[in-house]
């Protein structure tokens, strides 16, 4: 009895070690394969690519504090003719507007932008289940315009301003219940930066929101008309992005009949740059011919907006987002994914997995969809004869999952209705799968 209960105990010590060893196995494995989602450097030899700048961030002159970019301001508002009692004799006027607004719509929510102090979002009370006009059938465009027509001081525009506004989009929601007006902003035929104004209607004509960046208080005779050169706009938004510019970047390839946009040769930038000639707004009352330079890099794009006269950098966006994140997916070597087939099992016991499926997949950019395949990287586990053994498919579910790592990198380039939206964007992306 007692040699039974010494041959239990021994098994018992063996089947400790057993499940010991079992566990520093596949922890071992489990951190040689373990995927984080990480920033350039951060891995040995890893090739990443990044399109944040510190040295680039993006610029906006009107938020600027500081003194050059004061005095700047100034400047454009004295060949404005203007001056600060001007701007708060503007900003009194659109108060008693909203005020005004506020007797026929009791519920009415305004928010101001940073950038102008203009009303941009205009709304109600959500929770109140109210709206900005009563039900309507006239024509969605036209309601809008009324609107505005209806509440100039709060919009800062006059009578014949917005008869000028042009619709540039008019269209349904699939389901039918709402609908969406943009209506654009131009001066003297050129177009004004961010200048438009969207609606959203309900489906008995009712205006439930407006997103306003009408640029307010303009008088269109008195706005500078000098548009300047579009290729020293091009030289002067090259250095603002820490390029030396050169006579390759500013040749010619394009120019459309109206002169507001002008395509140069890509030269030292990975695509051809093209030139916008707009109005750009300061603040109330005052505007200056800009032009809206896009440009370029291998994985970074850039807007700048330079002064059309003096070649002053006036904004400057960044339009690469990049997002790393990790996500867990499954990714099957044969057939359908029906349960253990393929195993986990099986791909853990291949000296080297390098190629995984690569199934076209079609990502949606909201405004264009673009179909890309994904790259995927080697993996390659290495696994002694014992754990070929020990490693049956019970035993490693029981065990910790092990990962490998498929890196996915997506280029888009999406062109939506508006210039102001246009970006490049450039995901990468970690995947996991657990085995």
């Amino acid at each position: 009895m007692k040699q039974s209960f010494k041959m239990r105990r021994r098994g018992m010590y063996r089947a400790a070690i057993a499940v010991f060893g079992l566990v520093a196995l596949v922890t071992s494995v489990a951190q040689q394969f373990s995927t984080r989602a990480f920033v350039g450097g951060d891995r040995p030899g890893a090739n990443v690519t990044r399109s944040y700048n510190p040295e680039i961030p993006n610029y906006d002159i009107r938020l600027d504090k500081a003194s050059e970019a004061v005095e700047a301001r100034e400047l454009f508002r004295q060949k404005s003719g203007r001056d600060q009692r001007a701007a708060d004799t503007d900003r009194l006027r659109t108060m008693k507007g909203i005020a005004d607004l506020q007797r026929n719509v009791p519920d009415l929510k305004v928010e101001f932008s940073p950038d102008l102090d203009a009303p941009e979002v205009i709304g109600t009370d959500v929770l109140k289940n109210t709206f900005l006009t009563p039900p309507s059938n006239i024509k969605r465009d036209a309601l809008v315009k009324n609107f505005v027509n209806q509440n100039q001081e709060v919009f800062g525009l006059t009578t014949s301003q917005v008869s000028e506004l042009r619709t540039i989009a008019d269209y349904t929601n699939p389901s039918g219940n709402l609908s969406y007006v943009d209506l654009e902003q131009r001066i003297n035929g050129i177009p004004v930066f961010r200048g438009e104004v969207r609606a959203m209607i309900t489906n008995q004509g009712e205006i439930a929101r407006m997103i306003n960046n009408i640029a307010p208080g303009l008088n269109y005779e008195a706005v500078s008309r000098n548009s300047g050169s579009a290729a020293d706009a091009v030289m002067a938004a090259a250095s603002y992005i820490n390029h030396t510019p050169s006579a390759g970047d500013v040749v010619v390839t394009d120019r459309t009949a109206d002169g507001l946009k002008v395509t140069f040769e890509k030269g030292q930038f990975a695509d051809p740059t093209t030139a916008e000639l707009m109005y750009f707004p300061l603040e109330s009352g005052v505007a200056t011919l800009a032009w809206r330079v896009l440009l370029w890099e291998p994985v970074a794009a850039y807007y700048v907006v330079v002064d059309a006269e003096t070649g002053k950098m006036l904004w400057r966006k960044n339009l690469t987002n990049e997002q790393t994140q990790s996500a867990t997916y499954g990714v099957y070597n044969d057939d359908s994914p029906t349960p253990l087939s393929p195993s986990s099992l099986a791909l853990l016991l291949q000296s080297s997995v390098t190629k995984l499926p690569t199934p076209a997949r079609t990502i949606s950019a909201g405004l264009r969809t673009a179909t890309t395949r994904p790259t995927v990287t080697t993996c390659r586990p290495v696994l002694t004869a014992m754990a070929r053994t020990a490693l049956t498919p019970q035993a490693w579910r029981r065990a910790a999952p092990i990962a490998f790592s498929i890196s996915l990198t997506i280029r888009l380039r999406a062109t939506p209705p508006t210039a102001t939206t246009r970006f490049r964007a450039r995901r990468s992306r970690t995947f996991r799968r657990a085995l």
